[in-house]
Protein backbone atom coordinates (compact mmCIF):
# COMPACT_ATOMS: atom_id res chain seq x y z
CA UNK A 1 0.00 0.00 0.00
CA UNK A 2 3.16 2.63 0.95
CA UNK A 3 4.21 1.73 -2.35
CA UNK A 4 1.49 2.34 -4.72
CA UNK A 5 0.95 5.85 -2.90
CA UNK A 6 4.86 6.88 -3.19
CA UNK A 7 3.96 5.84 -7.09
CA UNK A 8 1.05 8.07 -7.07
CA UNK A 9 2.92 10.93 -5.48
CA UNK A 10 5.75 10.43 -8.37
CA UNK A 11 3.43 10.69 -11.03
CA UNK A 12 1.69 13.71 -9.70
CA UNK A 13 5.04 15.20 -9.35
CA UNK A 14 6.10 14.52 -13.05
CA UNK A 15 2.97 15.50 -14.53
CA UNK A 16 3.33 19.20 -12.10
CA UNK A 17 6.49 19.47 -13.51
CA UNK A 18 5.63 18.89 -17.09
CA UNK A 19 2.96 21.34 -16.98
CA UNK A 20 5.05 24.12 -15.25
CA UNK A 21 7.67 23.66 -18.22
CA UNK A 22 4.84 23.03 -20.78
CA UNK A 23 2.96 26.53 -19.98
CA UNK A 24 5.91 28.89 -19.13
CA UNK A 25 5.18 32.31 -20.35
CA UNK A 26 7.10 32.79 -23.41
CA UNK A 27 6.66 36.87 -22.71
CA UNK A 28 9.63 35.99 -20.34
CA UNK A 29 12.40 35.04 -22.86
CA UNK A 30 12.92 37.72 -25.49
CA UNK A 31 15.48 37.39 -28.42
CA UNK A 32 17.28 40.71 -28.63
CA UNK A 33 19.36 40.42 -31.53
CA UNK A 34 21.24 38.08 -34.23
CA UNK A 35 24.83 39.30 -34.38
CA UNK A 36 28.07 38.05 -36.27
CA UNK A 37 31.31 37.86 -34.94
CA UNK A 38 33.48 39.93 -37.39
CA UNK A 39 36.35 39.80 -35.00
CA UNK A 40 37.26 36.10 -34.59
CA UNK A 41 35.80 33.10 -36.27
CA UNK A 42 32.70 34.78 -37.67
CA UNK A 43 30.49 32.66 -35.47
CA UNK A 44 26.61 34.16 -35.21
CA UNK A 45 25.60 34.80 -31.95
CA UNK A 46 22.06 35.36 -30.43
CA UNK A 47 21.68 37.81 -27.77
CA UNK A 48 18.52 37.42 -25.57
CA UNK A 49 16.94 38.41 -21.80
CA UNK A 50 15.00 36.25 -19.45
CA UNK A 51 13.34 36.28 -16.51
CA UNK A 52 15.46 36.19 -13.69
CA UNK A 53 13.48 34.14 -12.13
CA UNK A 54 13.95 31.48 -14.80
CA UNK A 55 17.74 31.09 -13.94
CA UNK A 56 18.59 27.25 -14.81
CA UNK A 57 15.56 27.12 -17.12
CA UNK A 58 16.22 25.05 -20.46
CA UNK A 59 16.08 27.23 -23.56
CA UNK A 60 15.88 25.67 -27.08
CA UNK A 61 16.70 27.78 -30.29
CA UNK A 62 15.12 27.25 -33.33
CA UNK A 63 15.87 28.03 -37.06
CA UNK A 64 13.36 28.58 -39.66
CA UNK A 65 12.78 25.93 -42.27
CA UNK A 66 10.66 25.90 -45.39
CA UNK A 67 9.33 29.54 -46.08
CA UNK A 68 9.89 31.14 -42.52
CA UNK A 69 6.21 32.69 -42.32
CA UNK A 70 4.78 30.01 -40.10
CA UNK A 71 5.02 29.52 -36.78
CA UNK A 72 4.86 25.52 -37.68
CA UNK A 73 7.88 26.05 -39.86
CA UNK A 74 10.23 27.49 -36.58
CA UNK A 75 10.27 23.56 -35.39
CA UNK A 76 13.79 22.80 -36.77
CA UNK A 77 15.70 22.94 -32.84
CA UNK A 78 19.40 23.31 -33.27
CA UNK A 79 19.98 23.52 -29.89
CA UNK A 80 19.25 24.25 -26.42
CA UNK A 81 21.23 26.10 -23.42
CA UNK A 82 20.47 25.84 -19.58
CA UNK A 83 20.22 29.73 -18.47
CA UNK A 84 22.63 31.68 -16.54
CA UNK A 85 23.36 35.34 -15.39
CA UNK A 86 25.11 35.53 -19.55
CA UNK A 87 22.99 36.18 -22.63
CA UNK A 88 25.63 35.55 -25.08
CA UNK A 89 25.58 31.83 -26.49
CA UNK A 90 27.74 31.15 -29.67
CA UNK A 91 25.27 28.32 -31.64
CA UNK A 92 26.22 28.34 -35.10
CA UNK A 93 28.65 28.81 -37.81
CA UNK A 94 28.07 32.04 -40.54
CA UNK A 95 30.08 30.49 -42.95
CA UNK A 96 26.70 30.05 -45.38
CA UNK A 97 25.85 31.73 -48.39
CA UNK A 98 22.13 32.66 -47.32
CA UNK A 99 20.63 34.29 -44.22
CA UNK A 100 19.33 32.29 -41.80
CA UNK A 101 16.17 33.15 -39.42
CA UNK A 102 16.15 32.35 -35.91
CA UNK A 103 13.78 32.06 -33.03
CA UNK A 104 14.12 30.93 -28.71
CA UNK A 105 11.72 29.73 -26.95
CA UNK A 106 11.64 27.77 -23.91
CA UNK A 107 11.29 23.93 -24.12
CA UNK A 108 8.09 22.76 -25.71
CA UNK A 109 6.97 26.28 -26.30
CA UNK A 110 8.92 28.15 -28.63
CA UNK A 111 7.67 31.54 -30.16
CA UNK A 112 9.78 34.75 -30.09
CA UNK A 113 9.66 37.14 -33.15
CA UNK A 114 12.12 35.65 -35.52
CA UNK A 115 15.34 37.44 -36.55
CA UNK A 116 17.82 36.70 -39.13
CA UNK A 117 21.57 36.86 -39.63
CA UNK A 118 22.94 39.33 -42.28
CA UNK A 119 25.29 37.53 -45.38
CA UNK A 120 27.48 39.77 -47.09
CA UNK A 121 28.87 39.11 -50.41
CA UNK A 122 30.78 41.23 -53.28
CA UNK A 123 31.22 40.95 -56.68
CA UNK A 124 32.60 43.27 -59.07
CA UNK A 125 30.69 46.40 -60.33
CA UNK A 126 28.31 46.26 -63.08
CA UNK A 127 29.73 49.71 -64.17
CA UNK A 128 32.55 48.24 -65.60
CA UNK A 129 34.78 49.47 -63.35
CA UNK A 130 37.51 47.55 -61.75
CA UNK A 131 37.99 49.68 -59.07
CA UNK A 132 34.77 49.70 -57.84
CA UNK A 133 32.97 46.95 -56.09
CA UNK A 134 29.15 46.18 -55.24
CA UNK A 135 28.23 44.78 -51.63
CA UNK A 136 24.78 42.93 -51.40
CA UNK A 137 23.43 41.28 -48.38
CA UNK A 138 19.62 40.97 -46.75
CA UNK A 139 17.91 43.65 -44.77
CA UNK A 140 18.13 43.15 -40.85
CA UNK A 141 14.47 41.92 -39.86
CA UNK A 142 13.44 43.28 -36.45
CA UNK A 143 9.84 43.67 -35.18
CA UNK A 144 9.08 46.26 -32.87
CA UNK A 145 5.65 44.46 -32.09
CA UNK A 146 5.16 40.88 -33.21
CA UNK A 147 2.16 38.58 -33.57
CA UNK A 148 1.80 35.13 -34.48
CA UNK A 149 -1.13 34.72 -36.78
CA UNK A 150 -3.18 31.50 -37.80
CA UNK A 151 -1.52 31.18 -40.87
CA UNK A 152 1.31 33.83 -41.29
CA UNK A 153 3.81 35.66 -39.40
CA UNK A 154 2.42 39.50 -38.61
CA UNK A 155 3.73 42.51 -36.74
CA UNK A 156 5.52 46.00 -37.16
CA UNK A 157 9.09 46.01 -38.42
CA UNK A 158 11.32 48.61 -37.43
CA UNK A 159 13.49 51.49 -39.31
CA UNK A 160 17.15 50.26 -39.74
CA UNK A 161 19.94 52.13 -40.37
CA UNK A 162 23.23 50.32 -42.00
CA UNK A 163 27.17 51.36 -41.77
CA UNK A 164 29.35 50.14 -44.27
CA UNK A 165 33.17 49.37 -42.76
CA UNK A 166 35.99 48.75 -45.01
CA UNK A 167 39.55 47.46 -44.49
CA UNK A 168 42.48 47.48 -46.73
CA UNK A 169 43.65 43.94 -46.16
CA UNK A 170 47.36 44.73 -48.48
CA UNK A 171 48.27 47.36 -45.72
CA UNK A 172 47.63 45.75 -42.72
CA UNK A 173 44.90 48.13 -41.85
CA UNK A 174 42.11 48.17 -39.35
CA UNK A 175 38.21 48.60 -40.28
CA UNK A 176 37.39 51.92 -40.87
CA UNK A 177 33.73 53.66 -41.56
CA UNK A 178 33.31 53.65 -45.02
CA UNK A 179 29.95 54.98 -45.52
CA UNK A 180 26.26 54.63 -44.26
CA UNK A 181 22.67 54.12 -45.76
CA UNK A 182 19.69 55.46 -44.42
CA UNK A 183 17.70 51.72 -44.55
CA UNK A 184 14.01 52.93 -43.41
CA UNK A 185 11.20 50.71 -43.15
CA UNK A 186 12.23 47.33 -44.99
CA UNK A 187 8.32 45.94 -45.21
CA UNK A 188 10.00 42.49 -45.93
CA UNK A 189 8.52 38.93 -45.49
CA UNK A 190 9.65 36.64 -43.50
CA UNK A 191 12.20 34.67 -45.66
CA UNK A 192 12.41 36.96 -48.52
CA UNK A 193 15.45 37.28 -51.02
CA UNK A 194 15.41 41.11 -50.81
CA UNK A 195 18.67 42.85 -50.91
CA UNK A 196 20.17 45.80 -49.68
CA UNK A 197 22.84 47.13 -52.69
CA UNK A 198 26.00 49.29 -52.25
CA UNK A 199 28.82 50.41 -54.26
CA UNK A 200 31.85 51.05 -53.03
CA UNK A 201 33.52 53.36 -55.58
CA UNK A 202 37.27 54.26 -56.30
CA UNK A 203 39.39 52.06 -54.24
CA UNK A 204 42.79 51.48 -54.39
CA UNK A 205 43.99 49.51 -57.85
CA UNK A 206 44.90 45.51 -57.50
CA UNK A 207 44.27 45.76 -54.11
CA UNK A 208 42.58 42.73 -51.46
CA UNK A 209 39.95 44.62 -49.40
CA UNK A 210 37.28 43.46 -46.49
CA UNK A 211 34.14 44.70 -45.49
CA UNK A 212 31.68 44.20 -43.25
CA UNK A 213 27.94 45.98 -42.19
CA UNK A 214 26.45 47.14 -39.11
CA UNK A 215 22.98 47.24 -38.62
CA UNK A 216 21.29 49.96 -36.31
CA UNK A 217 17.86 50.04 -35.51
CA UNK A 218 16.56 53.15 -34.94
CA UNK A 219 14.11 52.40 -31.84
CA UNK A 220 16.71 51.25 -29.38
CA UNK A 221 20.00 51.34 -31.32
CA UNK A 222 21.09 48.06 -30.82
CA UNK A 223 22.73 47.08 -33.98
CA UNK A 224 23.82 43.49 -35.31
CA UNK A 225 26.98 42.78 -37.67
CA UNK A 226 26.77 40.68 -41.51
CA UNK A 227 29.61 38.61 -42.29
CA UNK A 228 32.76 40.06 -43.43
CA UNK A 229 33.18 39.65 -47.57
CA UNK A 230 36.48 40.01 -49.41
CA UNK A 231 36.79 41.85 -52.51
CA UNK A 232 40.62 42.56 -54.52
CA UNK A 233 40.40 45.13 -56.92
CA UNK A 234 41.32 45.56 -60.40
CA UNK A 235 43.20 48.53 -62.23
CA UNK A 236 41.58 51.40 -63.33
CA UNK A 237 42.90 54.68 -64.87
CA UNK A 238 43.08 57.20 -62.06
CA UNK A 239 45.11 60.12 -63.57
CA UNK A 240 43.54 63.49 -63.89
CA UNK A 241 42.05 64.51 -67.01
CA UNK A 242 41.78 68.19 -67.81
CA UNK A 243 38.61 70.48 -67.73
CA UNK A 244 38.83 73.76 -68.41
CA UNK A 245 36.75 76.77 -68.26
CA UNK A 246 37.81 79.21 -71.13
CA UNK A 247 35.50 81.72 -70.83
CA UNK A 248 32.49 83.54 -69.13
CA UNK A 249 30.24 85.35 -71.71
CA UNK A 250 27.05 87.60 -71.17
CA UNK A 251 24.13 86.94 -74.13
CA UNK A 252 21.68 89.76 -74.12
CA UNK A 253 21.81 90.94 -70.85
CA UNK A 254 19.79 88.01 -69.75
CA UNK A 255 21.95 84.48 -70.05
CA UNK A 256 25.27 83.65 -69.31
CA UNK A 257 27.19 81.49 -71.76
CA UNK A 258 30.32 79.02 -70.37
CA UNK A 259 32.39 77.78 -72.81
CA UNK A 260 34.29 73.98 -71.85
CA UNK A 261 36.76 72.00 -72.93
CA UNK A 262 38.08 68.48 -71.98
CA UNK A 263 40.45 66.01 -72.13
CA UNK A 264 39.95 62.53 -73.33
CA UNK A 265 37.61 60.35 -71.05
CA UNK A 266 37.92 57.07 -71.63
CA UNK A 267 34.31 55.03 -70.46
CA UNK A 268 31.95 54.88 -68.15
CA UNK A 269 32.54 58.94 -67.98
CA UNK A 270 29.14 60.26 -69.32
CA UNK A 271 28.22 63.77 -67.96
CA UNK A 272 29.41 67.67 -67.25
CA UNK A 273 28.18 69.27 -64.69
CA UNK A 274 27.76 72.65 -63.84
CA UNK A 275 28.11 74.12 -60.72
CA UNK A 276 27.58 77.82 -59.97
CA UNK A 277 28.17 80.23 -57.03
CA UNK A 278 26.59 83.53 -56.47
CA UNK A 279 29.55 85.54 -55.14
CA UNK A 280 29.09 87.36 -51.85
CA UNK A 281 33.11 87.44 -50.98
CA UNK A 282 32.61 84.77 -48.65
CA UNK A 283 33.39 80.60 -49.14
CA UNK A 284 31.74 79.67 -52.18
CA UNK A 285 29.03 77.45 -51.72
CA UNK A 286 28.56 75.62 -55.19
CA UNK A 287 25.26 74.22 -56.34
CA UNK A 288 24.93 72.24 -59.55
CA UNK A 289 22.80 73.60 -61.87
CA UNK A 290 23.05 72.44 -65.37
CA UNK A 291 24.24 68.59 -67.26
CA UNK A 292 25.67 68.04 -70.37
CA UNK A 293 26.06 64.67 -72.21
CA UNK A 294 29.40 63.56 -73.15
CA UNK A 295 31.02 64.11 -76.44
CA UNK A 296 33.88 62.08 -77.35
CA UNK A 297 34.31 63.94 -81.01
CA UNK A 298 35.11 67.46 -80.34
CA UNK A 299 35.40 67.67 -76.38
CA UNK A 300 33.70 70.98 -76.33
CA UNK A 301 30.95 71.97 -74.71
CA UNK A 302 28.73 75.07 -73.57
CA UNK A 303 26.57 75.90 -71.15
CA UNK A 304 23.90 77.88 -70.85
CA UNK A 305 22.67 79.64 -67.59
CA UNK A 306 19.46 81.10 -67.65
CA UNK A 307 18.64 81.97 -63.98
CA UNK A 308 21.22 84.04 -63.44
CA UNK A 309 21.17 87.90 -63.58
CA UNK A 310 24.13 89.06 -64.69
CA UNK A 311 23.35 93.01 -64.75
CA UNK A 312 23.07 92.94 -60.32
CA UNK A 313 26.17 90.37 -59.58
CA UNK A 314 29.39 88.68 -60.43
CA UNK A 315 28.31 84.33 -60.29
CA UNK A 316 31.41 81.66 -60.11
CA UNK A 317 31.24 78.74 -62.47
CA UNK A 318 33.16 75.39 -62.08
CA UNK A 319 32.92 72.09 -63.90
CA UNK A 320 32.48 68.35 -62.61
CA UNK A 321 33.34 65.22 -64.46
CA UNK A 322 30.90 62.30 -63.61
CA UNK A 323 33.21 59.58 -63.68
CA UNK A 324 31.97 56.13 -62.06
CA UNK A 325 35.22 54.49 -62.00
CA UNK A 326 37.10 57.58 -60.07
CA UNK A 327 36.71 60.54 -58.28
CA UNK A 328 35.57 63.30 -60.18
CA UNK A 329 37.88 65.44 -62.05
CA UNK A 330 36.95 69.73 -61.79
CA UNK A 331 37.52 72.48 -63.89
CA UNK A 332 38.94 76.05 -62.52
CA UNK A 333 36.86 78.46 -61.40
CA UNK A 334 35.70 81.68 -63.59
CA UNK A 335 33.10 84.69 -62.88
CA UNK A 336 31.57 85.96 -65.44
CA UNK A 337 32.82 89.89 -66.53
CA UNK A 338 30.34 92.41 -64.32
CA UNK A 339 30.50 96.17 -65.93
CA UNK A 340 29.19 99.06 -63.58
CA UNK A 341 29.63 102.62 -63.69
CA UNK A 342 27.97 106.22 -63.78
CA UNK A 343 28.46 109.55 -64.49
CA UNK A 344 31.45 111.63 -62.77
CA UNK A 345 30.48 113.87 -59.85
CA UNK A 346 30.43 117.64 -60.72
CA UNK A 347 31.17 116.40 -64.30
CA UNK A 348 28.85 117.05 -67.44
CA UNK A 349 30.12 114.79 -70.32
CA UNK A 350 32.11 112.39 -68.28
CA UNK A 351 31.39 108.71 -67.08
CA UNK A 352 33.29 106.55 -64.66
CA UNK A 353 33.08 102.97 -65.61
CA UNK A 354 34.62 99.71 -64.52
CA UNK A 355 34.77 95.82 -64.45
CA UNK A 356 35.24 93.01 -61.88
CA UNK A 357 35.95 89.20 -62.83
CA UNK A 358 38.16 86.62 -61.10
CA UNK A 359 39.80 83.49 -62.22
CA UNK A 360 40.81 85.01 -65.62
CA UNK A 361 44.17 84.80 -66.93
CA UNK A 362 46.46 87.64 -65.98
CA UNK A 363 47.35 88.05 -69.92
CA UNK A 364 43.50 88.65 -71.08
CA UNK A 365 43.11 91.93 -72.08
CA UNK A 366 39.78 93.88 -72.62
CA UNK A 367 37.94 96.63 -74.61
CA UNK A 368 35.44 99.13 -73.28
CA UNK A 369 32.61 99.16 -75.95
CA UNK A 370 29.86 101.81 -77.00
CA UNK A 371 27.01 100.02 -77.86
CA UNK A 372 24.38 101.61 -80.04
CA UNK A 373 22.06 99.24 -81.52
CA UNK A 374 23.58 96.51 -82.92
CA UNK A 375 26.53 98.16 -83.90
CA UNK A 376 29.80 98.35 -81.17
CA UNK A 377 32.45 100.46 -81.11
CA UNK A 378 35.56 100.52 -79.27
CA UNK A 379 36.60 103.15 -76.82
CA UNK A 380 39.42 102.02 -74.43
CA UNK A 381 41.65 99.43 -75.49
CA UNK A 382 44.03 97.05 -73.88
CA UNK A 383 42.29 97.28 -70.49
CA UNK A 384 43.44 94.87 -67.79
CA UNK A 385 42.68 93.10 -64.29
CA UNK A 386 44.94 96.11 -63.01
CA UNK A 387 43.79 98.22 -65.21
CA UNK A 388 40.02 97.80 -64.88
CA UNK A 389 38.68 101.00 -64.42
CA UNK A 390 38.44 104.35 -66.63
CA UNK A 391 37.00 107.59 -67.56
CA UNK A 392 35.30 108.05 -70.61
CA UNK A 393 34.70 112.10 -72.18
CA UNK A 394 30.99 111.36 -73.88
CA UNK A 395 30.90 114.54 -75.59
CA UNK A 396 31.69 113.11 -79.03
CA UNK A 397 28.33 110.79 -78.73
CA UNK A 398 26.43 113.92 -77.43
CA UNK A 399 24.06 114.10 -80.68
CA UNK A 400 22.86 110.02 -80.13
CA UNK A 401 20.41 110.34 -77.16
CA UNK A 402 20.64 110.75 -73.48
CA UNK A 403 21.71 107.10 -73.01
CA UNK A 404 24.74 105.65 -73.83
CA UNK A 405 25.15 102.35 -73.37
CA UNK A 406 28.82 100.25 -72.10
CA UNK A 407 29.70 97.00 -72.22
CA UNK A 408 33.24 95.16 -71.70
CA UNK A 409 34.37 92.31 -73.97
CA UNK A 410 37.96 90.45 -73.78
CA UNK A 411 39.84 89.80 -76.99
CA UNK A 412 38.71 86.41 -76.43
CA UNK A 413 35.60 87.55 -77.51
CA UNK A 414 33.70 86.93 -74.38
CA UNK A 415 31.41 90.26 -73.34
CA UNK A 416 29.50 91.79 -69.99
CA UNK A 417 26.76 92.79 -69.21
CA UNK A 418 26.02 96.27 -71.02
CA UNK A 419 25.13 99.06 -68.71
CA UNK A 420 22.82 102.15 -69.76
CA UNK A 421 24.22 105.73 -68.17
CA UNK A 422 21.52 108.78 -68.27
CA UNK A 423 22.71 112.28 -68.99
CA UNK A 424 21.04 115.53 -68.63
CA UNK A 425 19.81 116.79 -72.28
CA UNK A 426 19.53 120.17 -73.31
CA UNK A 427 18.67 122.19 -75.98
CA UNK A 428 19.15 126.09 -77.15
CA UNK A 429 17.79 128.07 -79.79
CA UNK A 430 19.86 131.13 -81.83
CA UNK A 431 18.19 134.03 -82.15
CA UNK A 432 19.29 135.11 -85.80
CA UNK A 433 21.38 133.45 -88.46
CA UNK A 434 22.74 135.20 -92.20
CA UNK A 435 22.95 133.02 -94.48
CA UNK A 436 25.60 134.62 -96.01
CA UNK A 437 27.50 134.70 -92.79
CA UNK A 438 31.70 134.31 -93.12
CA UNK A 439 30.66 131.64 -90.29
CA UNK A 440 29.10 128.69 -91.31
CA UNK A 441 27.93 127.75 -88.19
CA UNK A 442 25.75 131.11 -88.67
CA UNK A 443 24.71 130.46 -92.05
CA UNK A 444 21.93 127.62 -90.98
CA UNK A 445 18.98 127.93 -88.81
CA UNK A 446 18.97 124.47 -86.41
CA UNK A 447 18.67 124.03 -82.74
CA UNK A 448 21.47 122.76 -80.64
CA UNK A 449 20.21 119.91 -79.42
CA UNK A 450 22.57 117.30 -76.54
CA UNK A 451 21.38 113.62 -76.11
CA UNK A 452 18.55 114.53 -78.93
CA UNK A 453 16.78 110.98 -79.75
CA UNK A 454 16.11 110.36 -83.53
CA UNK A 455 12.89 109.32 -82.34
CA UNK A 456 9.87 111.37 -82.08
CA UNK A 457 11.31 114.53 -83.24
CA UNK A 458 9.45 116.74 -85.40
CA UNK A 459 10.65 120.83 -85.96
CA UNK A 460 8.48 123.03 -88.58
CA UNK A 461 9.25 126.86 -89.23
CA UNK A 462 6.57 129.34 -90.06
CA UNK A 463 6.44 132.66 -91.71
CA UNK A 464 4.20 135.70 -90.11
CA UNK A 465 1.19 134.11 -92.05
CA UNK A 466 1.46 130.89 -90.46
CA UNK A 467 2.87 129.30 -93.48
CA UNK A 468 5.13 125.99 -92.89
CA UNK A 469 8.72 126.63 -94.55
CA UNK A 470 10.90 124.22 -93.44
CA UNK A 471 10.14 120.46 -91.72
CA UNK A 472 13.00 118.17 -90.37
CA UNK A 473 11.86 114.66 -88.93
CA UNK A 474 15.76 114.30 -87.65
CA UNK A 475 17.59 116.07 -85.14
CA UNK A 476 20.65 117.58 -86.00
CA UNK A 477 24.09 116.27 -85.76
CA UNK A 478 25.79 117.76 -82.81
CA UNK A 479 28.78 120.23 -84.33
CA UNK A 480 30.33 121.40 -81.61
CA UNK A 481 32.45 119.10 -79.84
CA UNK A 482 36.08 121.10 -80.16
CA UNK A 483 35.24 124.46 -78.28
CA UNK A 484 37.18 126.19 -80.64
CA UNK A 485 36.09 125.90 -84.11
CA UNK A 486 32.83 124.10 -85.41
CA UNK A 487 32.83 120.61 -87.93
CA UNK A 488 31.99 122.25 -91.18
CA UNK A 489 31.43 118.80 -92.53
CA UNK A 490 28.71 118.09 -90.04
CA UNK A 491 27.44 121.51 -90.49
CA UNK A 492 27.50 120.50 -94.26
CA UNK A 493 25.74 117.24 -93.64
CA UNK A 494 22.89 119.05 -91.57
CA UNK A 495 21.94 120.82 -94.52
CA UNK A 496 21.71 118.12 -97.18
CA UNK A 497 19.93 116.39 -94.77
CA UNK A 498 17.38 118.89 -94.20
CA UNK A 499 18.20 118.79 -90.27
CA UNK A 500 18.96 122.57 -90.77
CA UNK A 501 17.16 125.65 -92.32
CA UNK A 502 19.07 127.18 -94.75
CA UNK A 503 16.89 130.17 -95.74
CA UNK A 504 14.97 129.08 -98.46
CA UNK A 505 11.41 128.19 -99.91
CA UNK A 506 10.66 126.33 -103.03
CA UNK A 507 13.89 127.22 -104.12
CA UNK A 508 13.83 130.49 -103.86
CA UNK A 509 15.46 133.51 -101.06
CA UNK A 510 12.93 134.05 -98.27
CA UNK A 511 12.83 137.23 -97.06
CA UNK A 512 13.88 138.81 -94.60
CA UNK A 513 12.15 139.38 -91.42
CA UNK A 514 10.81 137.28 -88.27
CA UNK A 515 9.94 133.78 -88.37
CA UNK A 516 8.15 131.50 -85.58
CA UNK A 517 9.05 127.78 -85.05
CA UNK A 518 7.47 124.98 -83.09
CA UNK A 519 9.48 121.72 -82.16
CA UNK A 520 8.85 118.48 -80.17
CA UNK A 521 11.71 116.14 -79.95
CA UNK A 522 12.37 113.35 -76.70
CA UNK A 523 15.88 112.23 -74.98
CA UNK A 524 15.39 108.29 -74.66
CA UNK A 525 12.47 105.98 -74.60
CA UNK A 526 11.75 106.81 -71.23
CA UNK A 527 11.96 110.82 -70.88
CA UNK A 528 8.51 111.35 -72.98
CA UNK A 529 8.13 114.02 -75.74
CA UNK A 530 8.71 117.70 -75.09
CA UNK A 531 7.59 120.83 -76.87
CA UNK A 532 8.46 124.41 -77.32
CA UNK A 533 8.04 127.07 -79.92
CA UNK A 534 9.83 130.43 -80.33
CA UNK A 535 11.32 133.14 -82.93
CA UNK A 536 13.92 134.26 -84.29
CA UNK A 537 15.46 136.47 -87.50
CA UNK A 538 16.23 135.90 -91.25
CA UNK A 539 18.94 138.76 -91.79
CA UNK A 540 19.30 139.39 -95.30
Amino acid sequence: MNRLIILWLMFFAFIHFTSKSQTKDSKDLKLINVSVDTIYSQYITLTYEFNESAENEYVMIYQCCNYCNKQTNYDCRIDSTIMSATNLQWIDSAGGAIPIYYSIGWKLSGGSAPQCCMILNTTSSSSGCKNSCVLEWNPYVYYLYFEWGSDNISGKLDSIDYYIFCKNVDKNGSFKLFDSIVGGDPSLNIGSINKKQYEARFLENNTNYEFFVKAVRKSDAIFSFSTISRFRTGYEETDPVDITTNGVSVIDNKLISIDVSTGYFSTPFNKLHLYRNEFSGNFPAFTQIKSLDYNSISNNYQFTDSTADPQKRLYQYMVLSDNKCKANDSSNIMTNIYLDGGRVQNEKYKDSIFFVQQGWSLLDTFELLRVVGNNKFVIKDFLSIENSRCLVDIEAYLGEGSVVNYQIKSKKNYFSNIISIDHEPTIEFPNAFYPFSKYRENQTFYPILIFASEENYLFIIYNRWGQEMFRATKPPHYCFLNPKWADLECLEQNKQEHRSWDGTFQGKDAPAGFYTYNISYSFNEKSGRFFTSGSFMLVR
